[in-house]
């Protein structure tokens, strides 16, 4: 047997230009499905690892871990926009047949996120001796040298994990989502492998760790990407095919992505930041193990909707808005039975967690409800999230993310600390933060997609 037979990408390869109605939704069933028995398997590994870190690393050594995992969410949007803003040009490209442009595309947000990655690696090295990491992290049952330590490591490789992250970018381009979930079930799967290697009979140690996990991810990334443009040859990416317009052609529509993540950030990803510093690093995983939970049901919608983002661009740029009406719908729909199956979560979720963890945790009174809620209201913004960054309509959305990222971290202390509502203030505060784009999200794609009467003022409005 010959070892290209053996390469995931061979199988399932579609011409985007080709796709019609018809051949568009057999290629969403087929991502679909494999991505469902993907991300079932990633998620039942993450899971299994959370239980396992607990238990080795014990609550608020975990808590550390737990930030510092918040801090990677963070390092992995921070590509300036080049990654969304390729994801975008290179699905028009691929739509119009332009094969030689989307190469060259591929090649110069390679080139420019590895001078970003170069640059990033320059500008925090100092500063990691500047900050005294006990107090970051709010806990003395790590030293501060071996918290400088494992912050360096994980910074250092999520850098260049960033720059080759742009992989998963290409692979919703070519409409071929369902294979992103490989690059984490290979790295989680090598990290447990690692952790049972080296600490079988031993303590845990967060460097190690630090340093396990990190290697683990990078080494998934770069056998996915290898074996990529092994199949995929008119994408792989040579330093001769860079064009300097092509830059600030990916990076005009990037830095709109880029800006909204920051402020996703901002929004989401400060709570363990916040909770560490306020209530202390043992609530963190109070609050982070039913979080995860319902994050999850989140992350089975944004698994279903994940593989309509190119085909909303490569429809829009093919002026096929009849298909895009009736996904949309389909979508909406589809919300009824996740609203019962969340509310379920929320009626049972400590014997989930005691089945789970295996040990008590203790949730203020309300905590899973609003955890509901906030799981609803989240899966209800992206369904409407991605048609209109599928189209790239994100000038307002972009406004609305500046007003949340002003409030947010203010509103948290306030409903935290002034209302005394604890861990429910936190989880308040980003609901409030949601409820922005809860109207004004499905009013865009009504006006983009539905309404046949259009507006040069509304245009400008709503863009």
């Amino acid at each position: 047997m010959r070892v290209a037979k053996l390469n995931i990408f061979s199988a399932n390869k579609i011409k985007v230009n080709e796709l019609n109605s018809q051949s568009r939704d057999k290629n969403i069933l087929k991502q679909l499905s494999t991505s469902m028995v993907l991300k079932l398997l990633s998620i039942g590994l993450s899971l299994f690892l959370v239980s396992f870190l607990i238990s080795k690393l014990g609550a608020e050594k975990y808590g550390v871990w737990s930030t510092l995992l918040t801090i990677l969410q963070w390092l992995s949007l921070m590509d300036i926009g080049i990654g969304s803003g390729l994801r975008n040009k290179l699905s028009a490209a691929l739509a119009k047949n332009r094969l030689f442009e989307a190469k060259r595309y591929v090649s110069t947000a390679y080139f420019a996120m590895a001078i970003f990655g170069i640059g990033a690696i320059i500008i925090v090295t100092p500063l990691f001796y500047l900050f005294n990491w006990n107090k970051v992290f709010n806990t003395q049952i790590v030293s501060n040298g071996e918290l400088r330590i494992v912050v360096m490591t994980f910074i250092y490789c999520m850098i260049i994990y960033v720059v080759l992250a742009l992989i998963n970018q290409i692979l919703i381009a070519v409409q071929r989502n369902s294979l992103t979930s490989v690059i984490l079930i290979i790295g989680n799967t090598l990290f447990i492998i690692l952790l049972v290697v080296f600490f079988h009979g031993r303590p845990v140690s967060l460097i190690m760790t630090a340093v396990l996990y990190s290697s683990s991810l990078l080494i998934a990334i770069l056998i996915v990407s290898v074996l990529f443009f092994t199949e995929y040859t008119y994408l792989k990416p040579g330093i001769k095919y860079f064009k300097k317009s092509k830059v600030s052609s990916i990076l005009n529509l990037g830095l709109k992505f880029f800006l909204m993540q920051i402020i996703s950030i901002i929004v989401f990803c400060t709570d363990n930041i916040i909770i560490s510093n306020i209530l202390g690093p043992k609530l963190v995983t109070v609050y982070a193990v039913p979080f995860l939970i319902f994050n999850n049901i989140g992350y089975l919608m944004n698994m279903l909707m994940t593989p309509f983002f190119a085909s909303y661009t490569e429809a829009y740029t093919k002026g096929d808005i009849e298909w895009m009406q009736k996904k949309i719908e389909l979508m909406c729909k589809l919300l009824i039975p996740i609203i019962f199956f969340i509310l379920l979560v929320v009626y049972f979720c400590d014997e989930i967690i005691k089945i789970w963890i295996k040990e008590p945790i203790v949730m203020p009174k309300g905590l899973p409800l609003l955890m509901g809620v906030y799981a609803i209201i989240y899966t209800w913004n992206n369904i409407f999230a991605y048609v209109l960054n599928g189209i790239g309509k994100l000038r307002l959305s972009m406004y609305l993310s500046i007003v949340t990222a002003v409030i947010n971290i203010p509103l948290a202390i306030f409903l935290t600390i002034n209302m005394k509502m604890g861990l429910n203030g936190i989880v308040l505060s980003n609901l409030i933060c949601l409820g922005l784009g809860t109207i004004t999200s499905p009013i865009q794609v009504y006006y983009f997609i539905f309404s046949k009467n259009k507006n040069p003022k509304y245009e400008r409005l709503l863009q």
